[in-house]
């Protein structure tokens, strides 16, 4: 496994990293929410707040042959390609200080399970996201709404976000231009804020411009239990997003996520354990130092 990049002077505890890894390494799936949820609540200033965002997400990486757990072949978003690999489907929760991943398990496609994709144990992606968020929920951990992408936006992924309606769980999505919103039930969805946002509004350049959709009202409503979001809260929101899927890659290279050597799933998890822990703990040492390239959110009170 690799190691963080050496820090910088008066960094004191980022170069602990190493040891960090192997002490997680034996730390059993089942308890990387506790560490990761401890270190997080550590401090005031990393504590998770109702401020923040949670965000679904799944990354596949090649591997070759076919003796490794739930390596098919799929869509491998590190190859932006169809390629035999693995597919992991995580969770980050994320504001301005902190940034950390809850939940991280592989996605078993159909051709890998005994009866296909009428077997028991196979989950959509996105079921598996509406299982993480569903985790997240009972563990505690606070935000202010699920920020998805185009792939589990209404466009896409209507089931995922009927789970969430079902859960209450106020979303920010994003959509691909011109696509129809749809439920589950294949009826027209309508939701309470469609936004467009771009740093050019008068030629909405392709590179610059986000199509957003989201359940949270503009302002405060009878019966709504959201509370409101103006727009440049729900844009702030969609833009932490970006970042949190920048700093992604360095749990994958800098840290080595895709770098196991075993091939059981439990194994697998047991290599994830550390990784994401060590990430933490290195994002835990300087928050300070990140938080002013951030902008928070203006979100209304009720």
């Amino acid at each position: 496994m690799g190691a963080a990049p050496r820090p910088p002077a008066g960094r004191s505890h980022a170069h602990r990293v190493r040891s960090i890894c192997g002490v997680a390494a034996l730390l059993a799936p089942r308890d990387r929410n506790r560490t990761l949820t401890a270190l997080a609540e550590a401090e005031p200033a990393t504590a998770p707040h109702d401020g923040g965002a949670l965000f679904p997400d799944d990354s596949g990486d090649r591997e070759s042959g076919h003796a490794t757990a739930s390596v098919s072949r799929q869509y491998l978003g590190s190859r932006g390609q169809v390629g035999n690999g693995i597919v992991a489907a995580t969770t980050a929760r994320a504001d301005e200080p902190v940034y950390f991943p809850p939940h991280t398990v592989p996605y078993r496609p159909a051709p890998v399970l005994p009866q296909g994709p009428a077997d028991p144990a196979f989950r959509t992606k996105g079921q598996l996201a509406a299982d993480l968020v569903a985790r997240a929920r009972a563990k505690g951990i606070a935000f202010r709404a699920l920020v998805a992408d185009c792939f589990h936006g209404p466009g896409e992924s209507p089931q995922f976000i009927a789970e969430l309606d079902r859960a209450a769980t106020p979303n920010v999505a994003a959509v691909e231009p011109n696509s129809p919103l749809m439920t589950e039930t294949g009826e027209t969805r309508t939701p309470s804020q469609t936004i467009v946002a771009s740093s050019d509004p008068l030629t909405l350049p392709p590179v610059s411009v986000w199509y957003l959709v989201t359940d949270l009202p503009c302002r405060a409503r009878k019966n709504c239990p959201l509370p409101p979001a103006d727009m440049a809260g729900t844009v702030g929101l969609y833009g932490l997003r970006g970042w949190t899927e920048q700093d992604d890659k360095h749990v994958k290279h800098e840290l080595g996520r895709a770098d196991f050597q075993v091939r059981s799933g439990q194994a697998i998890q047991r290599h994830w354990t550390p990784v994401d822990v060590a990430f933490g703990f290195c994002w835990h040492q300087s928050p300070q130092q990140r938080a002013p390239s951030r902008v928070r959110p203006t979100l209304q009170r009720p």
